[in-house]
């Protein structure tokens, strides 16, 4: 959790994280912005009944998300939303959590001078001298944790770490399985290729009463499948829409009086009719709302700390709250909308599905019987350039070479990729196309059949290949059986992690992982 602390620990980027003293998305009362890790705080997830508290995910997701900003400065909220960020962290978390409770089972212990030095590593650097008064200063403020919870956690990664590198030590690398992998990253191919989406064909009417009805009788598994794996499409908590004036304030701070009066000062401004979105911009003391006039968007009761979801859902749509103060300060809150909670039972669900599926497979019959059109004109030998179907962008032809195409079938030629890869360049990434793709010869160029791939089929034929020089493989053999060494102990350890989860009990919280797209 806390590699990206330990691996900048003699930067300035720590330097500048520990002067602003807590990460911005704790600073921001937004989603997951739970006080403490005490019972009433949400959770994130639970393993075997052990809690991994909202702290713990804030902080892991905190530093990602600043360990991305170094190489994508322009990565934020909203981009992480959709990579689906949180679920990621939070499988991380679990799989670390189930690697400690292991390592407890197995009886391992962290000893005191290893622990002591890994806390001064983290948080001071080599080269800084340990100060006990800052180290609280930095915990407290830099965590929002106690130092208790903190060396407990630091004590937890290191015997999941341990029992890791235990699992990792009987991992070989053979000189057949080197050259395999010289072979697989020196061997490159080019194809031509005809790219038809399903999306293309949108237009399809909605399917009839009887079709439902008879596909709702004869899909009964796909339609579970498709509602499980949906489930927060159809069951949802309810949700209001809310904005806030801050005036942060912390606990034994000597001024907290005199604060509460700023943000009564504030309320009667509001009640005496100021506009509630141009107070909060110029006075609220949260960065992440005040710019947008203090608004939140739309959250559950668990994505806030308590006292500030107990005070938001007892208003109603208009209304502001009396002066709420949580664990961040003071709160005025204005409720802005609300959406009902939904709760849709599968039966309920079942008409929706079957015409989400029955358009879905009519999509794709469509998508498939116009790119079975175009490999037979690959079959044919026709040059890629003088291929024409029904709605075709040829980016071999001059005409249409610059056209851009959204859901259009296209046909063009990628730059050669390695079966290493799963990216074809002018394709993206495509496992089951780069299959195929090496399946071919030059003697027998054209695929026998048309690929699906994310929900989209291909035509191709190969239009080129380039052999591995072999007298390059000894000099790169270190470096390659290296790389193989991580990789493979990766993927056991993640083997490893998996038969742990199939016997574990876990449970996440719902909130952290629903996708915001």
């Amino acid at each position: 959790m806390l590699d990206f602390m330990r691996k900048n620990a003699n930067s300035g980027v720590m330097l500048v994280l520990f002067g602003i003293i807590i990460f911005v998305f704790a600073i921001n009362f937004g989603p997951w912005a739970g006080g403490n890790s005490s019972s009433s705080t949400p959770y994130a997830a639970k393993v075997n009944n052990k809690l991994i508290t909202m702290a713990n995910f804030r902080i892991a997701y905190s530093n990602q998300i600043n360990q991305l900003k170094q190489f994508r400065p322009d990565y934020n909220q909203e981009q992480a939303e959709k990579d689906g960020l949180a679920s990621i962290i939070i499988d991380q978390l679990i799989s670390k959590e189930l690697l400690y409770q292991t390592a407890k089972q197995h009886n391992f212990t962290v000893g005191a001078r290893t622990l002591a030095h890994e806390i001064k590593t983290i948080v001071f650097g080599e080269k800084e001298a340990f100060s006990q008064e800052e180290y609280k200063k930095r915990i407290e403020g830099f965590f929002q944790i106690n130092i208790a919870q903190f060396e407990e956690q630091i004590a937890k990664d290191l015997a999941a770490q341990q029992m890791a590198d235990l699992l990792n030590t009987g991992i070989f690398v053979s000189d057949d399985d080197v050259k395999e992998a010289f072979l697989e990253q020196n061997n490159k191919v080019s194809v031509e290729f005809i790219k038809v989406k399903a999306e293309y064909f949108d237009s399809i009417p909605d399917a009839t009463k009887e079709q439902i009805a008879a596909f709702v009788t004869n899909n009964a598994p796909k339609i579970d499948q498709y509602y499980k794996e949906h489930l927060s499409d159809y069951n949802k908590e309810a949700q209001i829409r809310a904005s806030h004036i801050l005036v942060k304030s912390a606990e034994g701070d000597s001024d907290k009086a005199a604060k509460k009066e700023k943000a009564e000062s504030l309320l009667k401004r509001i009640n005496a009719g100021e506009d509630f979105a141009t107070i909060a911009k110029a006075e609220s003391d949260d960065p992440g709302s005040k710019i947008k006039g203090g608004d939140l968007d739309f959250f559950t009761k668990s994505m806030m700390v308590e006292e500030f979801s107990k005070a938001a859902f007892a208003l109603k749509v208009g209304e502001v709250s009396s002066i709420v103060e949580s664990p961040f300060g003071f709160h005025i809150i204005k409720v802005t909308d609300q959406k009902p909670a939904e709760n849709l039972s599968l039966t309920d669900a079942q008409p929706a599905i079957a015409t989400k599926l029955i358009k879905l497979e009519e999509q794709k019959r469509l998508a498939q019987e116009l790119a079975n059109k175009g490999l037979e004109s690959l079959k044919t030998g026709i040059a890629i350039k003088d291929i024409n179907l029904p709605g075709l962008i040829n980016k071999q032809q001059d005409k249409q070479k610059d056209k851009i195409a959204l859901n259009e079938p296209v046909a063009d030629i990628s730059s050669t990729f390695n079966k290493s890869s799963n990216y074809i360049p002018k394709v993206g990434i495509a496992p089951e196309l780069i299959k195929e793709a090496f399946s071919l010869s030059l003697e027998n160029k054209t695929a026998s059949k048309v690929v699906e791939s994310n929900n989209a089929f291909y035509a191709i034929r190969l239009k080129d290949k380039v052999d591995a020089d072999l007298t390059k493989l000894e000099t790169e053999k270190e470096t390659l059986k290296s790389r193989l060494l991580s990789t493979q102990k990766r993927q056991y350890l993640q083997q490893y992690i998996t038969f742990l989860k199939s016997s574990a009990k876990v449970e996440t919280n719902p909130e952290l992982v629903r996708s915001k797209s």
